[in-house]
C-alpha cells in the first residue's frame, strides 16, 4: 500500500511539475494530506480490532468463571484468557489453582 502511494506521489510530481509552481505545491499539499488521512484510517481500524479482541476474552474468561463456579462451587481457580490482535491466533485459555483430587481436576479441564 505504501508503495503504492509513493508511486502515485510521484507520478503526481512528475506530472504537477508541468504546472505552475503554486499549482504544483497545491497538488503535493492535497496528496500528502490524503495519505495521513489514510494512515489514521488505517490506524484507527487496528486500534479498534484489538479492542474488539480484548472484549472478546473478557466474556470468555467471564462465561468460563462462571460456569465452573455453578458448577463445582466455590473452588480456587483462576481463569485467565488473552489473545492477540491478529485474528489469525486463537484465545489462549490458562487455569491455574489447586484443587483436591485427580478426579474434580479433570472434571474442571473437561468443561
Amino acid at each position: 500500500m505504501a508503495i503504492i502511494a509513493a508511486l502515485m506521489a510521484i507520478r503526481l510530481w512528475l506530472s504537477a511539475s508541468a504546472l505552475a509552481t503554486r499549482t504544483a505545491t497545491i497538488v503535493i499539499v492535497a496528496v500528502i494530506f490524503v495519505v495521513l488521512l489514510l494512515v489514521v484510517a488505517v490506524g484507527l481500524k487496528l486500534f479498534d480490532l484489538s479492542g474488539r479482541h480484548e472484549e472478546r476474552a473478557e466474556r470468555v474468561q467471564d462465561r468460563i468463571t462462571e460456569r465452573l463456579r455453578g458448577t463445582l462451587g466455590e473452588v480456587p481457580i483462576t481463569v485467565v484468557a488473552y489473545g492477540s490482535p491478529s485474528t489469525r491466533v486463537s484465545l489462549v485459555i490458562e487455569l491455574t489453582g489447586t484443587v483436591p483430587t485427580e478426579a474434580l481436576r479433570e472434571v474442571l479441564l473437561s468443561r
